[in-house]
């Protein structure tokens, strides 16, 4: 049996790595490499950012692979011959369906996978009156939107997950800490995280929060940023501008003291909170359609 490893100093990994649009063998040697890496190094649990196998593209589907599948199989025999565990960003095929998922992977093998409940839509050009030529804007018409957010226990440690334009909504860090989350992943492929976003969500909503972001030129430049940060908002780790793989070593024991001295989940008044399920005010609603309502396009020959 395996020995439970010490929650008091838990080291993960982030891997901030480049990937190249559509050339998933490639993405994934280079992943498995520096995986191999963080495990010499001592981590058990290893994160990747978003869309690490393809990247992205237009017409993902055609890359994409299933789960259990080609991109996952390496990953699940160093899981399995060293005991760790991995999150990794991909686009997962199911039948004709593509969902833009952070893949759960342990020593027993494929443990499930959280689909991004909101597909990023580009942003909106004001004096075009349409939405700027952004090639983001391409994952509505990729992507089928998740339908919930879910929590793996790992090591004895509840983790969650969003993935890049989910963190945006407080919606998406409510449910991780309803869902009684110590750790929450934050896989990306965006130019940079803001200095304070992450340490100001991490300490309002009492969470671990482990950004890992991709680095390198491709549709778009993305600069890295990737940290860890504790549940008080002070940063563990960080790596900016270059491949890399960070380490930090969680206190998750001293993370559930925290909690449990500043008790917000006890002092919430749910019964107040109905208004947040309505939809926005009307003066709110920028033009057009939810990026989760916009209809996918069918792979080639569908």
């Amino acid at each position: 049996m395996t020995e439970q490893p010490d929650l008091t100093c838990y080291r993960i990994a982030v891997v901030q790595m480049d990937t190249v649009p559509t050339q998933i063998d490639a993405n994934r040697e280079h992943a498995v490499e520096l995986a191999r890496v963080a495990i010499d190094r001592g981590a058990r649990l290893i994160v990747f950012p978003e869309l690490c196998d393809v990247d992205e593209i237009e017409g993902a589907f055609e890359y994409a692979t299933t789960v259990p599948g080609t991109f996952t199989a390496p990953f699940e025999r160093l899981a399995a011959d060293h005991d760790v565990h991995f999150i990794v960003g991909m686009a997962r095929r199911v039948g004709d369906d593509l969902y833009n998922s952070a893949v759960f992977i342990g020593p027993q093998g494929i443990l499930g996978a959280y689909d991004k409940v909101h597909p990023w839509s580009g942003h909106w050009d004001e004096e075009a009156d349409d939405w700027a030529e952004d090639p983001r804007r391409i994952e509505p018409y990729n992507y089928l939107p998740g339908d919930g957010f879910r929590v793996f226990s790992i090591d004895g440690i509840s983790v969650g997950a969003m993935i890049c334009y989910d963190g945006q909504f407080p919606e998406s860090w409510t449910c991780n800490r309803l869902l009684g989350a110590d750790v929450v992943v934050w896989p990306t492929n965006r130019g940079s995280y803001r200095d304070m976003d992450v340490p100001a969500l991490s300490r309002f909503f009492q969470l671990i929060v482990v950004a890992a972001n991709r680095f390198g030129q491709s549709s778009y430049w993305t600069q890295g940023d990737s940290m860890v940060i504790d549940i008080e908002g002070n940063l563990l780790a960080h790596a900016y501008n270059g491949e890399c793989v960070l380490l930090a070593d969680l206190d998750i024991e001293a993370a559930r003291r925290r909690r449990r001295g500043l008790p917000f989940m006890r002092d919430r008044r749910p019964e107040l909170y109905g208004r947040i399920l309505q939809p926005a005010p009307s003066e709110e609603m920028a033009p057009g359609i939810q990026s989760c309502q916009v209809a996918r396009r069918l792979p080639k020959g569908a």
